[in-house]
Parts: C-alpha cells; structure tokens; sequence
C-alpha cells in the first residue's frame, strides 16, 4: 500500500497518483522480512535477525485499515429491524386476537416467539464466533 506524502490517504499499489489530492506518489517498497521473536522488520536480504540469531520469515505488507473503518461490524440498523419485527408481530398477533381471529392471532404469537428464541441462539453463537 502506497500512502501519500502530501495528505496522508492510502492508496493501491497500482496507483501512480494519491485518488485523494493527485500527487505522484513514490515506487512502492520491496518485500521485507521480519523476526517472529522480537518482531523487529528488516530488508529482504537479510538472512537472520542481528539480535535473536535466529532466521527471519519473509511477509506480505498487510494494507492497514483506514482509521475510523470497522471490517468486521454488523451495521446497526440490523439491529433495529432484528427487534422490531418480533414485537411488531407481537402486537399484531394481540390486534388479532381483540378482533376475534383467534386462529391467525396465535400463529402469528408463535412466529414472533420462534423468531424471538432464534434471534438468541443466532446472538450467543455470534458472540462465542461460532459462525
């Protein structure tokens, strides 16, 4: 990842010029190689690391993400809809019930009590990274 000496923005390896404020940007950096003891980085030809004596392991440079950017977070309007559909059900299905359709009332109880137990289970495996 290429990042702009004039504004900061990371770009692609594959651009020449910042996508932000169009300076050229510098040729991009050679592999380098990095000790898995000290965690200390060195240039790509280098064969052992000078303090731990030990052969260094060459790396791809991970692109970092930009500040502010969460990769792995669920939005939170999921989370709006994944509550009120169950209640709004809930109380759908005593509106029924009021006006005398029994039948339709307790279906609708029973889905928005399925979906309110599946919700849980979906949360306690999504917690314990099961998925």
């Amino acid at each position: 990842m290429k990042i702009c000496p004039k504004c900061g923005t990371h770009n692609s390896e594959a651009k020449n010029n910042c996508t932000r404020c169009k300076t050229p940007l510098p040729a991009s950096e050679p592999p380098r190689k990095f000790c898995s003891v000290c965690q200390r980085v060195f240039p790509y030809t280098a064969q052992e690391c000078d303090r731990c004596h030990i052969p260094l392991n060459s790396y791809a440079y991970l692109e970092p993400q930009p500040e502010g950017e969460k990769p792995d977070r669920i939005p939170n309007w999921i989370y709006v809809i994944l509550i009120l559909f169950p209640m709004l059900s809930f109380v759908l299905s005593f509106i029924y019930i009021n006006r005398g359709w029994v039948k339709m009332g307790r279906r609708i109880m029973t889905l928005s009590v399925v979906m309110i137990i599946a919700q849980a289970v979906a949360g306690v495996l999504i917690s314990a990274g099961i998925s």
